[in-house]
């Protein structure tokens, strides 16, 4: 997807330049053989709002039934001795379900940690945003990669994170809203 266009004429060398070298075809520059013309700012304008809309449509939110048959698929039950129900229920109450979730922690009015995507995962201690200070990185990975639909690396992560000591109660959500609580949660879910 392109989300940029040259509206300056002095840019025509170089585009007859990719057109002719067969690089770029003409439907990328609509304009190229109009005169420039100053209502080229709304042309913009439009085009950002469309690849904005691109990128929030693009976004996901699952349904918690939805999201337990993902977990089934990719081995989530029974991980570290806790069911699909616990995983679902921290997701919920962490994450409300969407991939693109983002949290933070502060401490005296300061941001000292993120969380990030479904599973709200730390950056002081498992992934680097570039902002929180002496991150541990345990999942080695950047935090921005928890917040798309490609949920594999969250799993991935997540089996890490249960796997330390403290299991399942690293994350809050499920420590105040699941832990004991998850017998009949996924009953309607038909597994």
């Amino acid at each position: 997807l392109v989300c940029a266009l040259d509206p300056h004429p002095e840019g025509k060398d170089l585009k007859q330049n990719l057109i002719t070298r067969g690089k770029v075809g003409l439907e990328l520059f609509p304009h190229y053989n109009r005169p420039y013309r100053r209502g080229i700012a709304s042309e913009m304008k439009t085009l950002f709002l469309l690849c904005a809309l691109f990128t929030v449509a693009s976004l996901r939110t699952y349904t918690k039934c939805e999201l337990a048959r993902v977990f089934k698929r990719n081995g989530l039950d029974r991980i570290q001795g806790y069911s699909l129900a616990d995983w679902v229920c921290l997701v919920q109450h962490e994450s409300g379900f969407k991939t693109d979730a983002v949290g933070q922690n502060k401490r005296g009015g300061q941001v000292v940690s993120s969380d990030y995507g479904l599973f709200q995962i730390n950056s002081r201690w498992w992934c680097k945003d570039g902002q929180t200070k002496n991150s541990r990185n345990g999942c080695r990975k950047c935090c921005k990669h928890f917040t798309d639909n490609n949920i594999a690396d969250d799993i991935t992560c997540a089996k890490k994170v249960v796997a330390d000591p403290n299991g399942m109660d690293a994350w809050y959500g499920w420590r105040n809203n699941c832990k004991g609580k998850v017998d009949d949660y996924l009953k309607d879910c038909n597994l």
